[in-house]
């Protein structure tokens, strides 16, 4: 404390670690508040005085000197407060003082640790440093040690050297190689050997087995789907591709499924589920699919769908995350009557992957929900599908990706789902567009099998610039909904 300052402190309520109820200490405080307080008075001091000092141990001094001088209660509980409570602006007042001895470097490491860990030598290695420093953190934390050497700024006996190494040697909290360590240096200390017992205790410890080890949750869940949409796996050339294994960041999840920003609702418009009012939802946490990433990719399988549309819509949700820096939010619903402000937190974007029959599927804004269509196959022209044969945009990768970058949209700014001009609509759709053709460039598979087929030429037709095939060739089309870049070659 001979070189110490007080600061006042904020009396800021503090969250009190590990208490029940979020208990609160009230009366905040510590080295952490008045430290910069501290340093940005004598940041002020020598803003003032720099013209007169040099940068060297004299301005240190000169302006520990005003501080000293002009803190308050200088001679009030010194054990407490040091050389008193901090006055910045009355430190100002004094001058340089550059004819003030040197204060001697502070020693932060007691010399009979060194007698203990070392040879005494004016230059510790880095071995000794470690241990002296742990020394040091075992003898704070431990009254034992404590009262072995109550100070140990005074010189140290050989008898209570050999008691305060036997005590660090049986202290089960220290490292194995600190109490080693000890161990080997106590006949060259103490100028006998050590008891057998310690020996024992310290070279040979007991097996440290647990028979109740937790086991932490994976990094990932892996869960199968289409790598585009089911029409895709009716060709030759890419069959092969497109069932593929999607990484999905590992939540608790209940049937549904339904996680922490997701919640798969199976019904449709009127509340009826899909396909049948009594229809269980698919359950991820069952173990035989747990066993095989879930269901198989599979058209007349809703279990499956409900299964896709989550995975699919957490992976875009993944992309947004890491790109933004920050967790996705969703837009706060709003009260009819207060259309312009916010009333309710929404913690999961709801899915329904079955919600109507068209050709469609949509976001809206305000019950913060995705809404997936399902349709018949055109009569007349209908791709790879048979005519009259059922359609779900829930199975499009595309469709999944592009309304959820819809959903993140709104949720990070609401303006920009309102048409005031044209071009704001356009914006929308235009970046749910590219997110989701970006999405291809993530699946390994469909990057590989395009690039051999295109001989990496981004003019030729490709996966890369199509954007929902199925359902722009079951709707009658002769391709995909929309073209990015290519041309038939």
């Amino acid at each position: 404390m001979r070189s110490a300052i007080a600061a006042y402190t904020p009396n800021i309520p503090w969250a009190v670690f590990q208490c029940p109820n979020n208990s609160i200490r009230e009366n905040g405080e510590g080295t952490s508040a008045a430290t910069p307080q501290v340093a940005a008075a004598v940041a002020l001091w020598y803003e003032k005085y720099k013209p007169f000092m040099h940068r060297n141990w004299q301005r240190v001094e000169a302006v520990r000197n005003a501080l000293f001088q002009s803190a308050k209660d200088r001679n009030v509980n010194p054990q407490h407060f040091g050389k008193g409570i901090l006055q910045a602006n009355s430190a100002l007042a004094i001058q340089p003082n550059l004819n003030l001895p040197q204060t001697p470097a502070d020693n932060d490491s007691f010399s009979f640790f060194r007698v203990i860990t070392g040879l005494g030598i004016n230059e510790q290695p880095p071995r000794e440093q470690m241990f002296n420093l742990e020394l040091t953190q075992r003898y704070l934390m431990r009254p034992e040690l404590q009262e072995i050497i109550p100070d140990p700024e005074n010189p140290v006996d050989d008898a209570t050297l050999r008691k305060f190494m036997e005590a660090v040697v049986e202290d089960d909290k220290a490292s194995l190689a600190l109490r080693k360590h000890i161990a080997e240096r106590y006949s060259a200390v103490v100028g006998t050997t050590i008891p057998i017992s310690l020996v024992d205790g310290v070279l040979t410890p007991k097996p440290n087995c647990r028979s109740n080890v937790s086991i932490p949750d994976p990094a990932f869940r892996r869960i199968r789907t289409y790598a585009v949409d089911p029409s895709f796996s009716t060709r030759l050339e890419t069959a092969s591709i497109n069932e593929v294994t999607l990484k999905v960041k590992w939540e608790k999840l209940r049937p549904g499924p339904a996680g922490e920003y997701l919640t798969v609702i199976d019904t449709d418009a009127k509340g009826i589920g899909f396909p049948t009012p009594g229809f269980l939802p698919v359950d991820l946490n069952e173990q035989s699919l747990l066993a095989q990433d879930g269901c198989p990719p599979s058209e007349g399988n809703p279990k499956f769908h409900q299964q896709m549309v989550y995975a699919v819509a957490m992976k875009t949700i993944e992309h947004f995350e890491r790109a933004l820096g920050r967790p996705v939010l969703w837009r706060p619903k709003t009260d009819p009557k207060k259309p312009f402000q916010d009333s309710e937190f929404v913690r999961q974007l709801t899915i329904k992957p079955h919600a109507f029959q068209q050709p469609n599927a949509f976001y809206t804004p305000n019950d913060v929900a995705l809404h997936f269509g399902y349709f018949q196959a055109s009569a007349n022209d209908p791709g790879d599908h048979v005519p009259g044969s059922s359609v779900y945009t829930c199975l499009s990768h595309d469709i999944i990706a592009h309304e959820t970058t819809h959903a993140i949209l709104d949720g990070m700014h609401r303006r920009f789902n309102e048409p005031s001009n044209p071009d704001v609509l356009a914006f929308h759709e235009a970046f749910a567009d590219i997110v989701a053709l970006m999405q291809h460039f993530t699946i390994a598979e469909i990057v590989e099998n395009q690039i051999t087929k295109t001989r990496g030429d981004l003019e030729t037709e490709s996966i890369f610039g199509s954007l929902a095939v199925q359902f722009g060739k079951a709707t009658g089309g002769r391709g995909a909904l929309r073209d990015a870049i290519g041309k038939v070659g």
